[in-house]
């Protein structure tokens, strides 16, 4: 019953760029990116010198839409964190959770009170002001956008030096013939499977620590938590370690010792 269309990465990201809390601009900025966008009409944009981010995307809504919903940063999902009241964005950020397609009620409900003809304006202008955004106030991604403090290197170097601690002694398990093998297993794709679950938890973790320590509000972190692409497993991988390559459910075995 979702959407089947919606929102990609460079709409995704723009469009949660503009609805941060921080972004601010001159209403003559957001009267050029209203116009880019498709918008003939500016009398809904607030008659002040300075007009947030918020309000700006606000105008792309219907007057009498109101919806409460969850952004992609809440996990727990047991209050609304997305707040639109009669066509105002009054809390959230808006991010691949309402925007994407087969996900959030958001284009559901547009559909639904307002036609497809409505929503797919509605939807074109949310793509092309997001593009824009992304064009006048600037965006970028770069390598050091990964880079970590040397508290978080031995952290990540301590957690790969438990996995290996933890793949050898699998190893001499199985040597002697110590290891339980798995329902219909042999003990030596059990021993594959054990050491590839150690190696995915470490890779999980050196994941998590790079989220954690990773300079915030670069454009790798905000594509991330916007959810327009990539994941904590790919920054670890960027800014940390590739971790274990798979291949068909196991590590790659042939011709390789």
């Amino acid at each position: 019953g979702l959407s089947v269309i919606g929102c990609i990465q460079d709409a995704i990201s723009g469009s949660y760029l503009l609805t941060t809390d921080e972004m601010v601009m001159k209403r003559s900025d957001a009267v050029d990116l209203l116009s880019a966008s498709g918008v003939t009409e500016f009398f809904r944009l607030p008659h002040k010198e300075s007009v947030t981010g918020k309000e700006v995307f606000s105008c792309l809504l219907p007057a009498d839409f109101s919806f409460s919903g969850f952004t992609k940063a809440n996990k727990k999902k047991e209050e609304p964190d997305l707040i639109i009241k009669k066509g105002k964005l009054i809390k959230g950020t808006m991010d691949a959770a309402n925007l994407g397609h087969g996900a959030g009620l958001m284009l559901r409900n547009l559909h639904k009170q307002y036609g497809e003809t409505a929503t797919l304006d509605i939807l074109g202008k949310i793509c092309k002001l997001a593009v824009f955004t992304l064009t006048r106030f600037g965006f970028s991604t770069a390598i050091s956008d990964m880079d970590l403090p040397r508290e978080a290197i031995e952290k990540i170097n301590a957690v790969k030096a438990q996995a290996e601690e933890e793949s050898d002694m699998l190893i001499k398990k199985y040597y002697n013939k110590e290891i339980e093998a798995f329902p219909g297993k042999t003990l030596i794709e059990t021993l594959e499977l054990r050491i590839l679950e150690v190696l995915n938890t470490a890779r999980n973790k050196i994941g998590n620590l790079v989220t954690e320590f990773a300079p915030a509000n670069t454009g790798t972190i905000l594509m991330a938590k916007s959810g327009a692409r990539g994941t904590p497993i790919n920054m670890a991988q960027i800014g940390a370690c590739v971790g274990q390559q798979a291949l068909r459910g196991g590590r790659i075995s042939k011709g390789f010792a």
